[in-house]
C-alpha cells in the first residue's frame, strides 16, 4: 500500500514537472511568436532604407545654410560643392568675407579679406577694394562625402561675430556669392522659432507659411526638433533648402537630430551630411560618438539631445546633461531641453518607456524649466512625469492625430532673462502662452 502512494505521488511531481517545462515552452513560443511578428511589422522602420536616387552637383557654391553655434555669436555658413581635386585646388581660396554693416559693430578679429583671397575679390571689385578695409575672411574646413546616390564636397566656416548687423560671401576659388545680410540681436532680446518634423517629400506650401510667419513676427533664429528631412537623400536636401529658401542663408538655424536623419540598420548612424550642414556637433571636425550641445542665450541654456540613440548612448547623454549642468554657472537660471522623443508621449503611454527608463529624473535633478519635443506629428501642452512643462508641436503636413492636426509652431521669447512660450497654429492664432518660472 505505501509502495503504491510513492508511486502516486511521484506521478503527481512528474506530472507538475511536466506541466512547468510545458508552460515554460508556451510561454517561450508566445514571446519568440511576439517577437517575430513585431519584427516583420517593424522591419522596414527599423532596417530598410529607401534607395537613394543618383544625383550629380553641378555647382561651387550651392545649398547656402546659416547656422548657430554653442555660443549665440558664433555663425556657421556650410555649403554644398562640386566634388573638387584637393591636390590641384589652392584650399585656402574657399572661406567667408564677413562685412560689418552697423555701425555699432565691434571686430573681434581683422584678417582681412584682401589679403587673403585678393585674386577672386580684385575681379569682383575691379580693383577697388577698398570698402573691404574692415573685414573678415573666415577660412573654410572641408569634407568629401559619397552617398549612395553621389558624391558632394562640404565646406563650412565659423565666425563669432559681435551684435549688430553684418553681411557675408562665401569664397570658393575663383567664385564668389552674392551678399547675404543677417543680425546679431543683444541677448537681452531675442525671438526664437520653434518647429519640428519639416519631412517635406514634395511641396506642401511649407514656403508660403514661412513667409507669413517672419512677415507677422519678428524672429531671430529657429530651432527645429528633428526630422528635418524626409530621409537622408539629396533629393529631400533639395526640398528642404527649396522650401527655406528664403531665410537658409540670412536666418541662423540649427536643427536636433531626428529618427529620419538617420541611416538605418544594425549600427545605425546619423547621415554626414547632417553634421556638414549644421556643423556645430562636430568635435574638432570629426564626426562625434552622439549629437548633443548646449546653446547659451543670456542666461538661458538650450541643452539639445540625440534621443534616437540606443539605451547606451542615452545614458552617456543622461551623465552629460548631469555633468554639463555642474559645470555651468549660476547665471544659467532658464534650463530648456530640445529633443526629438517626448519625454511623456501624447499617443500612449508605451511610447515613452524608454525615455523613462534611460532619463530618470535628470531633468528634475538639472531645474529644467521647459521640455520641447516632437515626433508624434500632433500638438500637446502638458506636464512630463516630473511635472516640468512640455510641449510636443509639429510642423510637418502630415499628421498622426486627427483631434490635434494641422501645424504649430512656438515663438520663445527672451526678454532680460526672462522667457515667455507663445504656441501658434498654421493660421497665426495664439493657441497657448505662458512664462518660465
Amino acid at each position: 500500500m505505501s509502495d503504491d502512494i510513492h508511486l502516486f505521488l511521484n506521478n503527481i511531481d512528474r506530472y507538475k514537472l511536466f506541466m512547468k517545462k510545458k508552460i515554460l515552452l508556451i510561454l517561450a513560443a508566445v514571446v519568440l511568436l511576439t517577437v517575430i511578428v513585431i519584427c516583420v511589422l517593424r522591419w522596414n522602420v527599423w532596417f530598410h532604407n529607401a534607395p537613394e536616387p543618383s544625383y550629380t552637383v553641378s555647382s561651387k557654391i550651392a545649398h547656402i545654410q546659416l547656422s548657430l553655434g554653442d555660443d549665440f555669436n558664433d555663425r556657421f555658413v556650410s555649403w554644398q560643392s562640386i566634388v573638387l581635386d584637393s591636390a590641384k585646388v589652392n584650399l585656402d581660396d574657399y572661406g567667408v568675407i564677413w562685412m560689418p554693416i552697423s555701425d555699432s559693430v565691434v571686430m573681434n578679429n581683422n584678417n582681412n579679406a584682401i589679403a587673403a583671397v585678393a585674386t577672386v575679390i580684385d575681379s569682383e571689385f575691379e580693383s577697388d577694394t577698398s570698402a573691404l578695409d574692415n573685414s573678415i575672411f573666415v577660412k573654410a574646413n572641408y569634407r568629401y562625402i559619397q552617398s549612395a546616390g553621389g558624391e558632394a564636397c562640404y565646406f563650412y566656416t565659423k565666425a563669432n561675430l559681435s551684435p549688430g548687423r553684418w553681411k557675408y560671401s562665401i569664397v570658393a576659388g575663383d567664385t564668389m556669392s552674392c551678399w547675404y545680410e543677417t543680425e546679431i540681436p543683444d541677448v537681452d532680446s531675442v525671438s526664437i522659432l520653434i518647429i519640428a518634423d519639416v519631412q517635406d517629400k514634395q511641396y506642401s506650401g511649407t514656403d508660403t507659411l514661412l513667409n507669413s510667419m517672419f512677415n507677422r513676427h519678428k524672429i531671430d533664429a529657429v530651432l527645429q526638433l528633428g526630422d528635418l528631412v524626409e530621409r537622408p537623400h539629396q533629393q529631400y536636401w533639395e526640398r528642404y533648402f527649396q522650401d527655406f529658401r528664403a531665410i537658409t542663408s540670412t536666418v541662423p538655424m540649427l536643427s536636433v537630430p531626428g529618427n529620419h536623419d538617420y541611416i538605418k540598420g544594425v549600427n545605425k548612424h546619423i547621415d554626414e551630411r547632417f553634421f556638414c550642414i549644421f556643423p556645430s556637433y562636430l568635435h574638432d571636425d570629426s564626426i562625434p560618438e552622439y549629437a548633443v550641445m548646449q546653446l547659451k542665450i543670456g542666461n538661458t541654456s538650450f541643452f539639445i539631445m540625440d534621443t534616437n540613440e540606443p539605451l547606451s548612448i542615452l545614458y552617456k547623454q543622461k551623465k552629460w546633461l548631469l555633468d554639463s549642468d555642474d559645470n555651468s554657472d549660476d547665471s544659467a537660471e532658464n534650463i530648456i531641453i530640445l529633443m526629438h522623443h517626448p519625454m511623456k508621449s501624447a499617443i500612449s503611454q508605451f511610447r515613452d518607456i524608454r525615455m523613462k527608463l534611460c532619463m530618470g529624473n535628470v531633468f528634475n535633478d538639472i531645474n529644467t524649466d521647459l521640455v520641447m519635443a516632437a515626433h508624434e506629428h500632433t500638438v500637446d501642452i502638458d506636464e512630463t512625469y516630473e511635472y516640468i512643462p512640455q510641449i510636443i508641436t509639429n510642423f510637418s503636413a502630415k499628421n498622426y492625430e486627427e483631434d490635434n492636426g494641422g501645424r504649430y509652431y512656438t515663438l520663445l521669447l527672451i526678454e532680460n532673462g526672462k522667457v515667455r512660450a507663445e504656441v501658434y497654429d498654421e493660421k497665426h492664432v495664439l493657441r497657448h502662452t505662458f512664462s518660465l518660472q
